[in-house]
């Protein structure tokens, strides 16, 4: 709703229309393993692909002196996620499960940096000055008792 480019809003839709009819052939098509890695992988390539042209979107609308947002560090959140367990979740079926115990923790590591970041949007939204709206009426106050 906040896209200005009428083309962006409808790729947008359309990906989201593609991406969720392949999530129904991919679902009754295929048996589900231990994880199923290749909408995980085809999900993540998407969101990645959006969080580019919201970055471009962002960078070419600073100004002279540039105040970071929240939406900023939330999308720096899910790049750094989605980018630290890409390969553990594309690679879950194709690795012995000793492997996994062996390897997993290092997930978490790209989940505590995506809750850093997340916490500091968080506290930037919340420091936020609010929107006050104008209570004033919009028809006159014509009681007399």
């Amino acid at each position: 709703m906040n896209l200005e480019s009428k083309r962006l809003k409808k790729i947008i839709i359309y990906v989201s229309i593609l991406f969720f009819l392949f999530q129904l052939f991919y679902f009754f098509s295929f048996k589900l393993r231990k994880l199923d890695t290749i909408p995980i992988g085809v999900e993540t390539i998407i969101i990645f692909i959006f969080l580019v042209s919201f970055f471009y979107r962002e960078i070419t609308a600073i100004k002279k002196y540039p105040q970071i947002s929240y939406t900023f560090w939330v999308a720096i959140g899910i790049i750094i996620y989605l980018g630290g367990t890409f390969f553990f979740n594309i690679l879950a079926n194709h690795l012995d499960p000793s492997e996994i115990i062996d390897y997993w923790y290092l997930s978490y590591l790209a989940d505590i940096i995506k809750n850093i970041f997340f916490s500091i949007g968080l506290l930037i939204y919340a420091r936020q000055p609010k929107e006050v709206e104008d209570k004033k009426p919009t028809v006159p106050f014509l009681d007399i008792i």
